[in-house]
């Protein structure tokens, strides 16, 4: 997986902040800088396959502030999780029978 679809199967299950998601990749030895992980959550909510959930008032933002990145909760919005079901029956049609 690349780093996008890392970061969305992180959230495929809960919201979560840019500690959590990196403390996920540290835990599975994922190894993504802070810079590429803020790159690819852009990009994300650029693309609308994911979304800031926490602070409430910032969920309809398609921008990051990184002077507050720490405070930001993320979710899969409805393009990101039908595109994250694709990539995990994608990975299992494709697991030796």
């Amino acid at each position: 997986m690349n780093i996008q679809e890392e970061i969305m199967n992180v959230l495929q299950d809960d919201d979560e902040s840019i500690i959590q998601i990196e403390n996920s990749f540290s835990y599975y030895n994922i190894k993504y800088n802070r810079t590429e992980v803020v790159e690819a959550l852009r990009q994300l909510l650029f693309e609308e396959k994911i979304e800031i959930q926490y602070p409430f008032e910032k969920k309809d933002e398609r921008e990051l502030d990184i002077n507050q990145i720490e405070d930001y909760w993320f979710g899969l919005t409805e393009v990101g999780k039908k595109e994250m079901k694709k990539i995990l029956e994608n990975m299992s049609d494709n697991l030796p029978s």
